[in-house]
């Protein structure tokens, strides 16, 4: 794939990263002098000495240049031409030495005294003009972790004998100003005065959680100028042989319908540490504090397309990563020691492995929850106590945190994720413990039959909406990654272990999935949430029971927790780490090598996070058309024949169907009160995007309520039902 990425002349600039020079042949001086492969990675500063500004003559003459035709006579200017080409590279992930030719090859094509970029060089510089203000960067001691004013700043505390670290910050308001630029952005805002619910009482989406609401009552969030951000941060390890890693912070603005919330042209990239070790979180956490705060308070000026200035205002509402994150920012223990809950004071305790011991937690319906009050106390005497003992914790808060000063309540704010809580963690582990040998002999392993898991996983066929087929548990039970446990746990799992796994095994698991099922809907009643509290309590109390006390850690524990969450901050979905992750997948393929991994990130995220919007800014036109035709190259064109409702379309013939399965006709009759009529069978359905199967599905088309996943497993027929039509993954 191919990265916009130029070096900088010199790399030592503490200020605003306003613009890359010229490449040379030998690296800028690294900070770090101790050993190579540190300097190649974390030492190389992104700022510059000699850095220039750029002018407004330069800007007029790029903008110029920009509109002028390719040629005399050319159909495209220079503008379209260059991301015309951007688009097709990325669409089809060509390399640099790649892109270097085509280059050579649309210029031979063009007429003499021609405008083509000529060069790789050219065409980066080209693209230089988007990363513009886009990164400050902060020093600090990389010992003492002390902030320092530049580079050339000396510690306090180690007198400078300590090499110097940075992270990046990239400026909230300059991002959101190109936000509220685009046509329709500030009218997409208004989606929370303008959503229809499907009931008035149910919990659907952020705003009907009681933070929200609290927010709402005090009038900052009844202001139709006023937003509110969703966070979310973790670690992305870039290189194999290195511990190297970066990590990014987003922010997701919450009054953006679901599916424009995540979308990357709509999302923040606020900071991103890098190096090998883990953040220091208040260090980290200082400049975006210090932006929000007068975001919060004072507010930003923005302009419309109108030309309207409006005055808008943002705060901080939640808080979303996995366990070991959230423990680093929330100043906790780690999972695997005492008292280390998010949520509640459970203190756990050690289990006794013989060599080891491993942090469990008991089940204990009376648990106290944490207070935020609390919370701050305890990290105050935690602080105090660490100056004297630097492991002290107190209820295991080993010191202050700036969220307890950037949410309302820093501990109702922080969600629970289901991606790495309930898939990679509650159900991967489980299904360990099914299939794993090394279990084999307990109650409830099935490892001898994984196989015949396995055949029955492949007798299914579902949809390409599943986005992917089935693995093998058998084969590739370690390649399997979360949307994979997904897919299995709310689909196929009741399935496929009918049957195989031991009854109060299958049973025990079918309260999980009805909890997890419920908690995740696109609406939820309040007595929905707490029978699947209950739910939740009893898989808990009876899974110590069934599995024992060695396997209930915190992942477990958690389960208790997620109905309060879903109360606070609405429906699972809603701060699901999904999307968030593939940001950090596409974040991660920015980097191309361990030199100057900032700067690489920097040249390229705002053209990253920015495509789409850069081309629906192009005008109407053939280059516009070939622009969308790449980015979504790929897309099958189909015959659409039947509509279904606003998103669902029938492709191709429709059969009439008989004999109707009696499943169906079952289900049709007990759920929509429709008996008899003619039904229709087809191969081909448009949800989003075309799916296939060769499995036979009947509908009565005029009536269809949702798309489902009809399975024969074993001569029992299943019917599954989507959880809700929203989510990303």
């Amino acid at each position: 794939m191919f990265i916009l990425f130029i070096e900088p002349q010199d790399a030592y600039q503490p200020v605003a990263f306003n613009h890359i020079d010229s490449p040379q042949t030998s690296p800028p001086p690294s900070v770090s002098s101790n050993d190579s492969e540190a300097s190649d990675s974390e030492g190389a500063d992104p700022g510059s000495d000699s850095e220039r500004e750029f002018s407004s003559e330069e800007d007029e003459e790029n903008e110029d240049l920009n509109n002028h035709p390719l040629y005399d006579g050319a159909r495209v200017t220079v503008g379209e031409s260059l991301l015309l080409v951007l688009t097709f590279i990325l669409s089809h992930r060509l390399t640099g030495l790649c892109l270097s030719d085509l280059l050579s090859l649309i210029e031979i094509h063009c007429a003499p005294n021609n405008r083509c970029v000529k060069t790789l060089y050219m065409f980066k510089k080209h693209f230089e003009m988007f990363g513009r203000d886009l990164i400050i960067c902060h020093f600090y001691c990389s010992v003492c972790e002390i902030a320092l004013e530049s580079k050339l700043s000396v510690c306090d505390t180690c007198q400078g004998h300590n090499d110097v670290a940075y992270f990046i910050e990239f400026p909230i308001l300059a991002q959101l100003q190109c936000m509220f630029k685009r046509p329709g952005f500030f009218q997409s805002l208004m989606f929370r005065f303008n959503r229809e619910k499907k009931n008035v009482n149910n919990i659907e989406d952020i705003y009907d959680g009681s933070i929200y609401q609290q927010s709402v009552d005090n009038g900052f969030l009844a202001n139709r100028n006023n937003f509110s951000f969703f966070m979310y941060f973790d670690g992305i390890s870039l290189f194999k042989s290195s511990t190297f890693s970066i990590w990014p912070v987003y922010l997701t603005i919450n009054e953006l319908k679901y599916k424009l919330r995540t979308q990357k042209e709509n999302t923040v990239l606020a900071g991103i540490w890098f190096g090998k070790t883990k953040p220091n979180p208040n260090l980290f956490l200082g400049p975006l504090h210090n932006t929000l705060s007068v975001l919060e308070n004072d507010g930003a000026n923005v302009t419309l397309p109108c030309g309207e200035n409006v005055l808008v205002k943002f705060k901080l509402l939640g808080v979303v990563a996995d366990m070991p994150a959230k423990s680093t920012f929330m100043r906790l223990r780690q999972f695997n020691g005492a008292y280390s809950c998010f949520n509640c004071m459970e203190k756990g305790g050690r289990y006794d492995l013989g060599n080891s011991t491993v942090q469990v937690f008991p089940y204990n319906r009376n648990y106290q929850l944490r207070d935020n009050a609390e919370m701050v106390e305890y990290g105050r005497l935690a602080f105090e106590a660490r100056l004297n003992d630097p492991d002290s914790s107190v209820y295991g808060v080993k010191g202050p945190t700036l969220l307890s000063i950037m949410l309302p309540n820093f501990v109702s704010c922080m969600a629970i994720d289901i991606m790495h809580g309930a898939f990679l963690g509650v159900m991967k582990t489980v299904a360990g413990l099914w299939f794993h040998t090394e279990h084999a002999g307990s109650p409830f392993s099935i490892s001898d039959f994984v196989q015949v898991v396995d055949e029955r996983l492949k007798s299914i066929k579902p949809p390409l909406s599943f986005q992917r087929l089935s693995r093998s548990l058998y084969k590739e039970f370690a390649q399997m990654k979360a949307s994979d446990w997904k897919i299995f746990f709310f689909f196929y799992s009741l399935p496929v272990l009918n049957g195989i796994l031991p009854q109060p095994y299958w049973l025990h698991h079918c309260k999980l999935v009805m909890a997890i099922a419920v908690l995740c809907q696109e609406s939820i009643s309040i007595e929905e949430i707490d029978a699947a509290d209950d739910l939740l309590h009893s898989y808990v109390e009876q899974f110590q029971e069934l599995y024992g006390l060695r396997y209930m850690s915190l992942t477990f524990h958690q389960l208790l927790h997620l109905g309060l969450v879903v109360k606070n901050l609405g429906p699972s979905w809603v701060y699901s780490c999904f999307f968030y992750e593939s940001l950090n997948g596409e974040l991660a393929r920015l980097v191309h090598g361990s030199r100057y991994v900032a700067l690489q990130i920097c040249s390229s995220s705002s053209v990253f996070m920015n495509l789409t919007v850069m081309i629906s800014t192009m005008p109407d036109g053939a280059a516009k058309d070939l622009c969308l035709k790449f980015k979504k190259r790929g897309t099958t064109q189909v015959k659409i024949c039947e509509n279904i409702d606003h998103q669902t379309d029938v492709v191709g013939k429709m059969v009439k169907c008989f004999p109707v399965p009696e499943l169906i006709t079952g289900l049709l009759r007990d759920s929509f009160n429709l008996v008899g009529g003619m039904c229709k069978y087809f191969y081909r359905l448009k949800r989003k995007k075309v799916v296939a199967t060769n499995t036979i599905h009947a509908f009565p088309v005029e009536s269809i309520k949702s798309v489902c996943l009809f399975m024969s497993v074993d001569g029992n027929e299943y019917m599954a039902l989507p959880i809700n039509n929203l989510e990303v993954e």
